[in-house]
């Protein structure tokens, strides 16, 4: 099953808490892939989900400029 939760906080510490608390089996996540000084200056959700979890983590990286079927909605996404 999968579920989304809307909660206020720290984005890192209310995934990985909720995670806990709920007993999931997984959390799946996107990154972009920052390196350098952009991963400074607008650090990393995913990273620290990364170092303070127990629950196994799974990332799809996201590249600029295509659509990713797992990012965008079917509707969203044109068959034409």
């Amino acid at each position: 099953m999968v579920e989304t939760v809307v909660q206020d906080g720290d984005p890192a510490d209310s995934i990985t808490a909720y995670a806990i608390k709920q007993g999931v089996d997984l959390i799946a996540m996107a990154t972009h892939g920052r390196h350098g000084l952009d991963r400074l200056l607008f650090g990393s959700v995913t990273e620290a989900v990364l170092r303070h979890t127990v629950v196994p983590l799974l990332l799809h990286h996201i590249v600029p400029g295509e659509i990713s079927p797992v990012a965008v909605s079917p509707e969203l996404v044109s068959t034409k």
